[in-house]
């Protein structure tokens, strides 16, 4: 029997904080973030795998990844907050089958 994804994911997700940063504008001839709002969403971590790798530019590869699948919309810019560090969102890869969302994440430090 296949379970819908929904209800897999509601035994394993977990509470996860994002830093969002919404666009500021072009005032440097850049587009520049504005100051970071918090929202809670849930999700499901876990390790990347070698072909999830892949994606991430070979300069960022020997960097720690988390895979995070989620129904939320996670941008490139967004930040998750999990196991006392934090991830910046690489890559937002849209699941149709199942209505959900795998999301690359490389540690940053501060």
């Amino acid at each position: 029997m296949i379970l819908p994804m929904d209800r897999a994911f509601k035994r394993l997700e977990r509470p996860l904080t994002i830093d969002t940063f919404p666009a500021k504008g072009m005032d440097d001839g850049r587009g520049s973030l504005g100051p970071a709002t918090l929202i809670s969403i849930k999700g499901v971590v876990q390790n990347v795998t070698p072909k999830d790798l892949k994606i991430l530019p070979e300069g960022d590869r020997d960097v720690e990844a988390i895979k995070v699948h989620t129904t939320a919309l996670l941008e490139s810019k967004d930040q998750v907050h999990y196991d006392g560090a934090k991830w910046r969102v690489y890559n937002n890869a849209i699941r149709h089958i199942g209505n959900y969302a795998k999301v690359i994440a490389i540690r940053i430090d501060e």
